[in-house]
């Protein structure tokens, strides 16, 4: 598993609180509960991995084709927009029904839900959205407005029916997990690390590069091409390839992540192939890079990119900070990091195609109600690490000391945190220590990563 550490839902389980958890990201296989869970994105299965406990999967195949996610990639291959968002509004609907059953039928002191009927249709149908998008087209926007504005009206309506099962005396919180902007241009950290001579190529490699820069993103590579080594006989992704073909003795730094906002440095003795020697070698090299980012200009405006550029200790703190990207960045509004599969631009205009024409922003939404909850006009100023302080506040569970966030205090009726003091507890006393090992079989292994490809996660 990847969570290892305790969850908000694991610590207010611990301390005696009922929890339900409905299509939450990375809840397969379900964790058992002081409660039920129903798991979200990335399911393979539906049997006792994919409800606990396994008696609630009768309720699940009682709400007809029930779907956990659609996959915007597949829809935009086909052509088939329309059809996108009546499936969104389908799924929704179950999902709103499945939750007020489980609310009327297994009531607890938190439940949980995610929709993703926005990030799906933001990520791709921005440019129908935004008139300001050179990608805008005002007679295909037309035509599907009443689909798109359906689709939100349906989690509109969906939470309004579970404010109304949970009771007026429940507190609500409302909250985006990013928030949204224009996709307009891609920057393709790879290619620049490439051209400031950060990484290299293995000698020989140029043909194999030339076929994966013309190869569609979803295109796998079959071990006959001879590029494998040892006995596996499943597909590789072109990412993975790709990496095959980096000259790692040679190469000092390295993208991070699917969508590029982190680098490693190739540092001797943590990576495979390390090349930088730990100390002062590793902490030049990181500034340099560091330097560059903050440097980049888009010869296209001439103006910077790198919104912010930091370190990995100015970000994180913790048991598992080693493991961390050496770096981190965020871009400037409209652009998304990317990549090309070896094509020589750094940067180039967003498309129609498959990543779409919205992406994440760090600003993102959160509302709360209830007897608890103050009334204001002034907006707040919240993290999303302040939620679970805050919800574990309101159950009047105390909270870890290690926890990121605090109380969001101004969303709370006056005098409230006065009256009573937010209580902490060490984290040691509380945690919630689940099982490693491996969750799929090397065929559901292949199934999730083509799923994480079609949502963009993997290239």
């Amino acid at each position: 598993r990847s969570i290892r550490s305790s969850t908000m839902w694991d610590v207010a389980a611990k301390l005696g609180n009922t929890v339900g958890l409905l299509n939450l990201p990375m809840t397969y296989p379900v964790p058992e509960v002081n409660g039920y869970a129903i798991a979200g994105m990335l399911s393979v299965r539906r049997d006792a991995t994919f409800a606990y406990p396994s008696e609630l999967l009768e309720l699940v195949e009682s709400m007809g084709s029930y779907v956990v996610d659609i996959e915007p990639a597949t829809y935009i291959e086909r052509g088939a927009i329309g059809e996108m968002l009546r499936d969104l509004v389908a799924m929704t609907r179950r999902r709103i029904d499945l939750a007020i059953s489980l609310i009327e039928s297994y009531p607890t002191d938190v439940f949980m839900t995610v929709f993703v009927t926005p990030d799906r249709i933001q990520h791709t149908l921005w440019h129908l959205l935004d008139p300001s998008h050179p990608l805008h087209n005002a007679k295909e926007g037309a035509a599907l407005v009443s689909q798109i504005d359906q689709c939100y009206a349906t989690v509109d309506e969906g939470i309004g029916r579970l404010i109304s099962a949970a009771g007026p005396s429940a507190a609500t919180i409302v909250m985006s997990d990013h928030g949204f902007g224009p996709l307009i241009r891609h920057l393709d950290i790879e290619a620049w690390l490439r051209e400031t001579g950060m990484l290299k190529y293995r000698q020989g490699t140029r043909p194999a590069r030339r076929a994966l820069e013309l190869a569609h993103a979803e295109t796998l590579v079959w071990k006959g091409l001879g590029l494998l080594r040892g006995s596996r006989k499943a597909p590789l992704g072109l990412a993975q390839i790709k990496e095959l073909l980096i000259d790692w003795p040679a190469t000092k730094a390295f993208r991070g992540d699917a969508e590029g906002y982190s680098l490693y440095m190739n540092m001797r003795g943590r990576e495979p192939w390390g090349l930088l020697e730990p100390g002062p070698e590793y902490d030049e090299t990181r500034q340099t890079i560091l330097q560059g980012l903050k440097a980049l200009i888009d010869p296209d405006d001439g103006a910077s990119v790198v919104d912010t550029a930091c370190l990995a200790e100015e970000v994180y703190r913790g048991p598992f900070t080693y493991e961390a990207p050496d770096l981190l960045l965020t871009l400037r509004s409209g652009y998304k990091a990317g990549r090309q599969f070896y094509a020589s631009r750094i940067f180039w205009p967003a498309q129609r195609d498959r990543w779409g024409t919205g992406c994440h922003r760090r600003e993102g939404i959160v509302a709360l109600a209830g007897p608890a909850v103050a009334s204001t006009d002034k907006g707040l100023s919240a993290s999303i690490m302040d939620v679970a302080p805050t919800v574990l506040y309101l159950l009047g569970a105390p909270i870890p000391d290690d926890i990121d966030g605090k109380i969001i205090a101004d969303a709370l009726q006056p005098g409230m945190l006065a009256a009573r003091q937010p209580e902490t507890a060490p984290a040691s006393e509380i945690a919630v220590i689940r099982p490693g090992g491996h969750v799929y079989s090397e065929q559901e292994e292949q199934e999730v990563n083509q799923r994480l490809r079609n949502l963009g996660y993997l290239d």
